[in-house]
């Protein structure tokens, strides 16, 4: 018989699913708020987006460096 902590994990990280998916659905019904609110939210995910492409300029530089020293095997 397995240990009852075992399943803890899985219980816990379907209840973490499920929350999840109510709280996005429950964001989306909601308005985006006014015409100030919505420009600075563009404003906001354009900074945002710029970042991860900086990011992920870095991230792929650094992996192929580290492929071609061949510290990956």
């Amino acid at each position: 018989m397995t240990n009852p902590v075992f399943w803890l994990v899985p219980a816990a990280s379907l209840v973490a699913l499920i929350l999840a998916w109510y709280f996005f659905r429950r964001m989306m019904s909601e308005s985006e708020g006014t015409d100030t609110m919505q420009r600075i939210a563009s404003h906001v995910r354009k900074g945002a987006m710029s970042y991860l492409k900086q990011q992920y300029k870095i991230n792929g530089s650094v992996k192929f460096e580290v492929e071609q020293s061949g510290l990956s095997r």
